[in-house]
């Protein structure tokens, strides 16, 4: 009796697999930007081009940013921008450093070359998406802008999503609008042909 039981405590205590789940190697930002170290640096093959230094993100740096961040964002991106921010927190300081410096490019040629300013320069009319209102920064760490930039986009992403709301609620009321036209009130609209008489007294329409 005894055995029966210990057999069957057995078979209740099967291990159990666990279930395998794809881990990712790096760790998600979720928003803690500060696991981004250093300063932000001018990029050294268009450092030339600019005429002060060091850089400060005053009203004009900001400007440019804000129309880089929504070209990214409104118009068409050119890279995955939050692969890249992930990098700059790798564990692997190859990573990181690799990221960093392409961020700094990046961020550079906005400032000092307008890239996001020619990307609306082709085609693109609207311009009332928010604006970055920041004071000036003589100096400003990597984790500061970065959060500064990333908010600033899910701004443009809400502002894109609220005006796509207004134009499609405004398609809608066109289209009733037109549907409640009634048939009649259209044939009122049309024009009523005099009658002249007998259309077939062909001496009477030559007088």
């Amino acid at each position: 009796m005894n055995k029966t039981l210990k057999q069957k405590r057995e078979t209740r205590k099967k291990p159990r697999k666990r279930a395998t789940r794809k881990r990712t190697t790096q760790k998600r930002l979720g928003g803690n930007y500060n696991l981004i170290k250093g300063y932000f640096e001018l990029s050294t093959n268009i450092k030339s081009q600019h005429r002060k230094t060091p850089l400060v993100f005053g009203n004009h740096q900001w400007g440019r940013l804000t129309n880089w961040i929504a070209s990214e964002t409104l118009i068409k991106s050119t890279f995955d921008m939050d692969q890249l921010i992930e990098n700059m927190s790798h564990k692997d300081v190859n990573i990181s450093i690799k990221a960093k410096r392409d961020f700094c490019g990046r961020v550079t040629r906005a400032i000092i070359l307008g890239d996001g300013d020619r990307q609306f320069m082709h085609g693109e009319s609207s311009s009332n998406f928010p604006k970055i209102k920041k004071p000036i920064y003589r100096k400003i760490q990597l984790s500061e802008l970065v959060k500064i930039l990333m908010d600033h986009r899910e701004k443009i992403n809400r502002w894109k999503l609220e005006l796509e709301s207004k134009e499609l609620k405004q398609r809608k009321v066109n289209t009733r609008g037109a549907e409640n036209t009634s048939p009649k009130a259209a044939e009122n609209t049309s024009p009523k042909i005099q009658n002249t008489g007998n259309l077939n007294n062909w001496e009477s329409l030559a007088n």
